[in-house]
């Protein structure tokens, strides 16, 4: 709980336990029994009674019950601070719930690419579901302006920061957050966005500021975590990444990596049409990338790493995934597209004089491509593959037409 949400609770209990100390010779027969009342014939100690004085009223929180915040209310508190206090409760609850219900809910898996969707679909309808439940008590005592939404709780870039630095990031990162949307520019109704020489100059200062006044927030170590979940950069390669599927040390080497060398290349996340030298230097930088990366992954893997590259091979996992085929189906049917790549590329370099010949070739290949695929991956897959991708379209595509004759 953060420091001032402490502070706050704990004035919570003292101030209720006096409020109902004072009040309870008048309390009606419907009110939570007297705190102060005999056990055993002995009177209750005062330390006892402010305990007991706490727990009833947590209780009559947890159960929605407006009565509590009326009482805190008549005992001089400011609304700011019951909400404060009552927020901090409810969010306590809500998380143990959450973790009693989902014991690896609080698990920071952000190397994953579903960390960008806030987890499994299992436990983000849980969480759904729950964060329904309380914000519907909180609603209840404090009225229907209230709302756990802003809370930096929710948000895993925030995760390992303490409460005090959170507010600070996201301070910098809502100064920053504007500034870089406006040099990014945005995007027409057709889908392009025209980004000049001087956009991206502006981008560089930007970002170069934004990291410096994040970097004197954090130590190094916390500004690196925090830069693993948050930044365009590790999204976009959680993205990438997704059909590698790392573990979270190849995560943190890849990351590290394609960070270091943007920095020092000056590359920054661009979004649209971008000019020729910014073209040119990106090309530079993915080269110098990709070959650190072979050098820290295992040959096996740099080779999972390069398939997992290729589109139709994302395409394919994706669809293996929903219909739970096992990878070796999807690299079988990946490699069939590789395969006859090649085929039809040697093909070409030496193709038959007659074009009917070649046509004829072609059509062999794509037809058994086909049946492949088919095999690979079941009938079900296939037809949906066949219906929504473009390597089989692409590879039927690129066999002539032959030519019609006029008699």
């Amino acid at each position: 709980m953060k420091p001032l949400l402490l502070l706050l609770a704990l004035s919570l209990a003292a101030n209720a336990a006096l409020f109902l100390r004072r009040s309870s010779t008048n309390a009606p027969p419907d009110k939570p029994a007297d705190i102060n009342a005999a056990t055993s014939g002995a009177p209750r100690s005062s330390a006892a009674s402010a305990a007991d004085a706490q727990a009833a009223l947590w209780r009559q929180i947890d159960a929605g019950d407006p009565s509590a915040i009326e009482q805190l209310r008549a005992a001089g508190w400011p609304p700011e601070a019951i909400a404060s206090a009552v927020r901090a409760h409810l969010h306590l609850r809500l998380r143990a719930e959450i973790k009693s219900r989902w014991p690896d809910a609080d698990q920071d898996n952000y190397w994953s690419s579903q960390a960008m969707f806030g987890g499994p679909t299992e436990q983000r309808k849980l969480q759904h579901e729950l964060w329904k439940k309380y914000e519907a008590t909180l609603t209840k005592l404090l009225g229907p302006q209230a709302s756990f939404q802003d809370d930096n709780w929710r948000d895993l870039r925030f995760s390992d920061l303490p409460p005090e630095k959170a507010n600070v990031v996201r301070a910098i990162e809502d100064d920053y957050r504007l500034l870089l949307s406006e040099a990014r520019g945005s995007f027409d109704p057709d889908g392009n966005n025209l980004v000049l020489p001087e956009d991206i100059e502006k981008l560089r200062f930007l970002e170069k500021e934004r990291r410096a006044d994040l970097a004197r927030a954090l130590t190094p170590e916390e500004l690196f975590e925090y830069e693993l979940r948050s930044t365009d950069a590790a999204n976009g390669i959680r993205f990438r990444l997704d059909a590698f599927d790392p573990s979270e040390e190849e995560f943190r080497a890849i990351f590290r990596i394609v960070q270091e060398t943007s920095a020092r290349r000056g590359r920054v996340e661009v979004y649209g049409s971008v000019p020729p030298d910014e073209q040119a230097l990106q090309k530079q930088v993915q080269a110098e990338i990709e070959a650190q990366l072979q050098q820290q992954l295992s040959p096996e893997r740099y080779a999972d790493y390069k398939r997992a590259q290729d589109f139709d091979y994302r395409a394919l996992h994706e669809l293996g995934k929903h219909f739970d085929l096992p990878m070796s189906a999807v690299r079988a049917a990946h490699d069939v597209k590789l395969t006859s790549e090649q085929r039809i590329a040697q093909l070409r370099k030496n193709p038959p004089k007659d074009p009917d010949e070649m046509r004829v070739a072609l059509t062999e290949i794509v037809d058994e491509a086909e049946v492949q695929v088919n095999a690979a991956l079941g009938e079900r897959a296939y037809e949906i593959y066949a219906q929504n991708y473009t390597f089989l379209a692409n590879l039927r595509r690129s066999i002539p037409q032959a030519k019609s004759t006029n008699r």
